[in-house]
């Protein structure tokens, strides 16, 4: 900023296109990451990233796996620059450029809270798709030509259609898996060879070591064949070799299951053995008799996971090969996989974190039996996870709207052991006193904190002053609504944002009329797979001149918010649309002030 008052008057854009990974290909995918990434951490202005087919919204689609990875950043740069993140916006590969300029322009004068959409051409006279009504899909044209849009928007829903039997594997066959001397591909051959497997090839960077030769006696001991190979799944050369060996000595391979990977190191690094690794692998399998492709993605390129930003794109680009892979007409499945019960994958911190957050682990035996049925259809991703979604979602969507997880509400809970306690303090919530509520506070604070001597925290003080994060503001309602047997409203912590604050709304006289003292219900249950999709949203007419304003019913009272013009304010919002979106959601968007934002003694607004 310059030093003079008058540039702040300055207008700043209401958004910014980034147009470079339009037409990206594999081999820039970790340029355009890295260049994206700085691009985000640098704007002052929400950025929409744009790419050209790199969504499928049905099995027919075909995708380019490079734009899919910018699709996983872009859902992690959500999460860890909320305030500047606008969406991420797919183009028709078959549309004309500058009917997608009209389009675009139409779409961002309106986004209507969505972050994440893909643009299609329709025809006039359009059949009826899978998912979609007569009142999703409208015989409507813009100006000159006649051209009709559907915005699609993903959603992630639990699975409900049946699944068929995936019968066992064929023992005449072999089983190929990539990163199978790792814990995860290990215990996959083992489910393997306990439903009929009984010739494998592992392939893993390095050879097995004691606890993983042990593992491969045991299945040889069972009467199975076990083929090892150490090498990198992306080197053309070795994993031409082991195919020439495989092919002279074991049965045809009918089964692929690529489970290589890392998690940690740059882009590149990280791309290499899940989007090359793949390549190679089907490359090297044309003439296989393959009837099950299966690539194992991870969950963190469906809703992001801010510690993991390549892991993330690189799972996304292995989600688009999948796609890419069944138009081709060949089979392919991408499963991105939740926590797993595996020893080994995870250290204590790391699972402490996922418990947090309401990511179970999943019993790998019925994780595989899952996955082969989904192999069975006509399938290309699916999402196999173990989540407590009152408990993760509140997380997800702690710093704006999150629309991909709209059909997974808060599931009502079991009633918990502790139910006739919770129900003693509900009653008793009016009799409390403030000194005794003080102390509970502090001593649940105190307990997040890992602080042995509560007495010692400063009531005053703001709970992000005193250490908690968003994960710890989440738990700590959750504490309150078991301590006190009641349900705290979401922006409770927000509106009063210290112990002592806090203690005032729950102290007696101002908790019944101030907090919704309904019973708490804990022990929510379990879920297990999800079902993700493109769903329809509404036509997009596009007019020769977009409306900047929409009609409403004002016969309603509704709370009135008073914000300063300049809009300068968090949680993503940059226009009075953004602002009505996360007024309407309820969201909270407390965070510190950027303190690069005002120069010399200039006060804040």
């Amino acid at each position: 900023l310059s030093a003079d008052p008058e540039s702040l008057l300055e207008p700043t854009p209401a958004g910014l296109l980034w147009w470079a990974g339009l037409d990206a290909q594999p081999d820039t995918i970790p340029a355009l990451c890295e260049a994206l990434k700085q691009f985000v951490e640098s704007a002052e202005a929400p950025v929409w990233v744009i790419t050209r087919g790199a969504v499928s919204i049905d099995s027919a689609s075909t995708t380019h796996p490079a734009g899919a990875a910018l699709w996983g950043l872009g859902r992690i740069l959500a999460l860890s620059h909320a305030e500047y993140w606008g969406g991420l916006i797919d183009l028709d590969p078959a549309a004309d450029p500058a009917q997608d300029r009209a389009m675009l322009a139409a779409f961002l004068a309106d986004p209507q809270g969505e972050d994440q959409v893909v643009l299609r051409k329709i025809p006039l006279n359009p059949p009826f798709s899978k998912g979609g009504t007569a009142s999703q899909i409208s015989n409507l044209s813009f100006s000159k030509g006649g051209t009709v849009y559907q915005i699609y928007a993903p959603r992630l829903a639990r699975w409900s259609a049946p699944l068929p039997e995936s019968g066992p594997i064929r023992p005449d066959r072999t089983c190929l898996i990539t990163g199978g001397l790792g814990g995860l591909g290990l215990a996959l051959a083992g489910y393997l060879a306990e439903t009929g497997a009984r010739y494998l090839a592992l392939i893993g960077r390095r050879p097995p070591k004691d606890e993983a030769a042990k593992i491969i006696a045991g299945l040889e001991s069972r009467g199975v064949t076990v083929a090892v190979f150490a090498a990198d799944v992306a080197d053309t050369g070795r994993m031409a070799e082991i195919a020439a060996h495989i092919e002279k000595n074991l049965p045809p391979v009918t089964y692929i299951f690529h489970a290589a990977g890392v998690k940690n190191g740059d882009f590149a690094t990280v791309l290499r053995p899940k989007l090359a690794g793949a390549q190679v692998l089907h490359d090297l399998s044309r003439n296989w008799p393959v009837e099950e492709f299966v690539l194992f993605s991870s969950a963190a390129a469906v809703w992001g996971d801010r510690r993991l930003d390549a892991y993330a794109a690189a799972n996304a680009a292995l989600d688009g090969f999948a796609h890419w892979r069944r138009a081709q007409g060949l089979p392919a499945l991408s499963i991105n996989w939740g926590r797993f019960d595996v020893r080994g994958m995870l250290d204590a911190e790391g699972a402490a974190l996922l418990d947090r957050m309401g990511l179970d682990p999943i019993p790998t035996n019925l994780a595989f039996a899952t996955m082969r049925r989904l192999a069975a259809i006509d399938q290309p991703q699916a999402t196999i996870a173990a989540v407590r979604w009152p408990v993760f979602k509140p997380i997800y969507e702690g710093q704006r709207p999150r629309p991909l997880l709209a059909r997974l509400g808060s599931t009502p809970a079991a009633a918990s052991t502790a139910a006739p306690a919770v129900a003693e303090k509900s009653a008793e919530v009016g009799k409390l006193t403030l000194p005794w509520v003080l102390a509970r506070l502090r001593e649940r604070v105190a307990e997040i904190l890992g602080v042995d001597q509560p007495e010692e925290l400063d009531v005053e003080r703001g709970f992000f002053a005193l250490g908690l994060d968003s994960f710890g503001i989440v738990d700590l309602r959750r504490r309150l609504e078991t301590e006190f047997g009641v349900t705290l409203p979401a922006s409770v912590l927000f509106e009063a944002p210290s112990i002592a604050a806090l203690a005032a709304r729950l102290a007696p006289g101002s908790a019944p009329s101030s907090l919704n003292l309904s019973p708490t219900i804990q022990s929510p249950p379990l879920t297990k797979g999800g079902e993700g999709g493109f769903w329809p949203q509404r036509p997009h007419e596009i007019p020769p001149d977009p409306p900047f304003t929409k009609g409403g019913d004002v016969s309603c009272i509704e709370p009135i918010a008073i914000v300063g013009l300049g809009l300068r304010l968090p949680g993503g919002v940059h226009d009075l649309a953004s602002l009505e979106s996360l007024l309407v959601a309820g969201i909270e968007a407390v965070g510190d002030q950027p303190a690069e934002r005002w120069v010399g003694s200039l006060p804040a607004d």
